[in-house]
């Protein structure tokens, strides 16, 4: 009894599932488990899609429908450990937009999608652009056009995916743009703006294209592009400007120098130098050339005057002209003339009279100006210990140029001299200027660097000890005194050593 039970359980059971298999079985397959890798691609990454496919009776079919750019590809997908189907969507570069969906179809004919609202509504991903171009090194050739200049607007581009376009985008005093395909050679890339007319402001900017994103030079182009204005065609240019001297004196010269080139047309014409003590400048000075190098050199001034001045520099046919300073002719270039200090060097000892009744020295001012001798002073030096026994100060005299100033032991304090200034015995005199510079030393006996090493040279009276050429030269005897005259042709024999 039991076994029959068994088996008409058996038999009724096969009669069950043979009279469902039509129903029960036929479905379309189920997806589980999809998934894209990396989840924000980037244009470096092919993209993995994945799903976990179930179907009783089994797959004829999985592929991945994906779309870019209007156009749609399809990838078989393979079946791999535990009914994970897998297919790769290539690389994209950035900013694409990949449209994409999972159709399956199962031995029945029935279609599965992912996702469910596919193909009508695909899911879909972004690319992220990582290869962007760089550009550097972004420039313009010449620096400063002119009006004959072509201009060569240049850059270093690189990326790490493709440069897929180059453009130079230039505009002409804000007029509609022009746009040039940039020429490569290596990673520098070129265009050429036509030369503008003279006064022409060219705004201009690259723009390189790469990995779906664009990258410009400035970086704040297009907004704001880079510019330049055009200079006058064939102008000269004006450089290394200097004063001689540098710091301009009270009744001295001044010489202004400057390199003027000219790199077009047919060379550097007029140049001038306008100076005056306004801003008006109404004095013309033709500046003479040797070479690239222009002088010309303004007169003396008093002390406390502001000499303005300006160069003009005209190219040879007259028609275009730069300056210098640029901001002339309406703000010229200026310096102030300061007091001269005094040049105490050509002062010197030029006669020693030992024999005269009132014993008298004389100096010479050999220089150019009229010398104040406050803090100029003598010093007498002893003959045994050769210490300064006598400072003789000459505060509130003066001496003319090319003239003569006497000093005697007869004179007036504090100009005094004390004895000792004799016409058989040694006797030194130093004369310093104002900081204790030695001017110039007298000594009638060795030497002026070691007095008193030698023999005394003396000279009777009326002779007198004087250089032959006043303010310079050797010592002689002189028969006679020229004291506050000249002593030029008075010399005698042969000139006195020591």
């Amino acid at each position: 009894m039991k076994r029959f039970f068994i088996l008409s359980f058996l038999f009724a059971f096969a009669a069950m599932t043979g009279c469902v298999k039509d129903k029960m079985w036929v479905g379309p397959a189920t997806l589980s488990g999809t998934a894209v890798s990396p989840k924000a691609p980037t244009s470096s990454d092919d993209v993995l899609v994945s799903t976990k496919i179930s179907d009783l009776k089994g797959v004829t079919s999985a592929k991945v429908f994906y779309t870019i750019g209007g156009k749609q590809l399809t990838v078989d997908m393979v079946k791999g450990a535990d009914s994970v189907y897998k297919a790769t969507i290539p690389s994209q570069v950035g900013n694409t937009v990949v449209d994409y969906y999972i159709a399956v179809v199962n031995k029945d004919n029935l279609t599965t999608y992912y996702p469910t609202t596919a193909p009508t509504t695909p899911a879909t991903y972004t690319v992220k652009a990582v290869g962007a171009p760089t550009i550097s090194n972004f420039k313009i050739t010449p620096s400063s056009p002119t009006s004959s200049d072509d201009v060569v607007v240049s850059a270093t581009i690189t990326a790490t995916k493709t440069i897929s376009a180059t453009k130079l985008i230039y505009t002409v005093n804000g007029g509609a743009p022009t746009t040039l395909n940039l020429t490569a050679s290596g990673s520098t890339y070129s265009a050429t703006i036509p030369k503008q007319a003279l006064n022409a402001v060219v705004s201009y900017y690259i723009q390189a294209d790469g990995d779906g994103s664009s990258t410009y030079a400035p970086t704040t182009a297009p907004a704001t592009p880079a510019s330049y204005k055009v200079n006058a065609a064939g102008a000269p240019t004006v450089s290394n400007v200097v004063l001689n001297p540098a710091v301009p004196l009270a009744g001295a010269t001044v010489t202004v120098t400057a390199t003027i080139a000219q790199t077009q047309g047919a060379g550097v014409g007029t140049v001038t130098l306008k100076y005056g003590t306004s801003t008006a400048c109404g004095t013309n000075l033709t500046m003479t050339a040797s070479g690239g190098t222009y002088t010309a050199t303004i007169p003396a001034n008093a002390a406390g005057t502001t000499v303005y001045y300006y160069i003009d520099a005209k190219n040879a046919d007259q028609s275009s002209s730069s300056q210098y300073p640029a901001t002339a002719p309406a703000t010229p270039a200026s310096y102030t003339v300061t007091a001269a200090a005094p040049d105490y060097t050509k002062l010197k000892f030029n006669e020693f009279a030992p024999n005269a009744t009132n014993k008298s020295l004389e100096l010479y001012n050999g220089g150019s100006a009229t010398l104040d001798l406050t803090g100029v002073y003598i010093e007498k030096i002893d003959e045994a210990n050769k210490t300064t026994t006598q400072t003789v100060s000459l505060a509130g005299e003066s001496i003319a140029a090319g003239t003569f100033k006497v000093f005697s032991n007869g004179g007036t304090a504090p100009y005094t001299l004390a004895n000792g200034m004799s016409a058989t015995k040694q006797f030194t005199y130093i004369l310093r200027d104002p900081s204790g510079n030695q001017l110039d030393i007298f000594s009638n006996c060795g030497n002026a660097a070691s007095p008193k090493d030698g023999t005394v040279v003396p000279v009777a009276s009326p002779s007198v000890y004087g250089r032959a050429t006043d303010g310079s030269g050797n010592w002689f005897v002189m028969p006679t005194a020229t004291l506050g005259s000249s002593n030029n042709g008075q010399s005698t024999g042969a000139a006195v050593t020591w």
